[in-house]
């Protein structure tokens, strides 16, 4: 009964590293795609500025 504790225990723990994992993952997505975000936008302004020249 021991070994399998520890063997729960163990994969209870892989769970929540990956789950951390995951959400870090997510969050570093989130910041490229909101600084992707920007440059479309402030290529859209460049655009938009010299055609109004």
């Amino acid at each position: 009964m021991d070994k399998l504790s520890k063997h729960i225990d163990l994969a209870h723990q892989d769970v929540n590293e990956v789950n951390t994992s995951a959400k870090k993952i997510t969050s570093r997505f989130q910041k490229i795609e909101s600084v992707e975000i920007e440059l479309d936008e402030l290529e859209l302004a460049k655009v938009e500025l010299i055609e109004t020249e």
